[in-house]
């Protein structure tokens, strides 16, 4: 059993709650980053914050980010794609994409047929070819 008392004196904390409250609330260390900086687990790291009383965050990152799903947001992902929809939302692309696709019933691909191309994007090859041909007959 690792001896989290002697360990928070040793870092200077009077006591394991206050480490864990240091690391973790005001320095912001996720649980894998305190769990490598003791070498343990991050299940390990986990139990121990929250065995000595500090409030553990919900699982985070962009794949957990609330997206909202509205009219506006469709029609930008039919403009400009998921990639830079999401980019400019600053959300992760495929928690976008998964928001889109199992919450409304979206796919990407219908919505990437209706895109309209952007005046800054090159206009394909075959497109031009077909455009110039359809011009000519």
């Amino acid at each position: 059993m690792i001896d989290w008392k002697r360990i928070s004196e040793s870092l200077g904390y009077d006591t394991p709650e206050e480490m864990f409250r240091s690391l973790y609330i005001e320095k912001a260390m996720s649980i894998a980053q305190i769990a490598q900086r003791f070498a343990i687990t991050p299940s390990s790291a986990r139990r121990a914050i929250m065995f000595h009383g500090v409030p553990v965050r919900s699982r985070g990152g962009p794949n957990n980010q609330k997206v909202i799903i509205d009219e506006q947001l469709v029609h930008e992902v039919e403009s400009h794609g998921v990639i830079k929809v999401a980019r400019s939302r600053g959300v992760d692309p495929s928690a976008l994409y998964k928001s889109l696709y199992y919450k409304k019933g979206y796919a990407v691909k219908p919505l990437a047929r209706r895109r309209v191309p952007e005046q800054s994007e090159p206009e394909p090859l075959a497109v031009k070819a077909a455009k110039h041909h359809a011009e000519n007959q």
